[in-house]
């Protein structure tokens, strides 16, 4: 379980919602980026089908991994406009509390993720760690949050 602090909750509520300003930087950065995606993608592609009017398909599968590479990161810019660009939809400031809570849920799978790799570099073997889905509890005090773990005897 995860327990958040109000610090949390106020770091949520920022990165989820940035000013328009940062927003606005933010959106100049990935559309650059999907520029040079799209560029640097066009040329594999040239590569791609003289390697194929060659023969070398050797050289061509290679370019075409590097080009498939390209394509998720090229999903992932497109994705993240999106969601900036919604930001600023009419109607967006009832949208804040979904984006925090979002957020959060982010942020305490992220620990329960770290917490289980630091069991696993500890020695414990893989089939004894089991998370459950993140259940989120706001605690009264303004510093950070924490994760509970429970400890379970199991049967057999």
């Amino acid at each position: 379980q995860s327990l958040l602090g109000r610090a949390d909750v106020r770091l949520a509520e920022e990165r989820a919602n940035p000013p328009a300003e940062d927003a606005l930087a933010l959106s100049q950065r990935l559309r650059q980026r999907r520029a040079e995606i799209l560029h640097e993608r066009s040329e594999l592609l040239t590569r791609i089908r003289v390697d194929l009017a060659t023969g070398d398909l050797a050289e061509a599968a290679q370019a075409r991994e590097a080009l498939t590479v390209l394509d998720v990161e090229l999903g992932g810019v497109e994705i993240g406009l999106d969601q900036l660009h919604q930001r600023f939809d009419s109607g967006d400031e009832r949208r804040v509390e979904t984006r925090t809570k979002r957020f959060c849920l982010s942020l305490s799978r992220e620990r329960a993720a770290r917490l289980r790799q630091q069991f696993y570099e500890a020695g414990v073997s893989p089939e004894r760690v089991e998370l459950r889905p993140v259940k989120l509890e706001l605690v009264a005090d303004d510093g950070a949050g924490s994760v509970r773990v429970e400890l379970r005897k199991r049967n057999g």
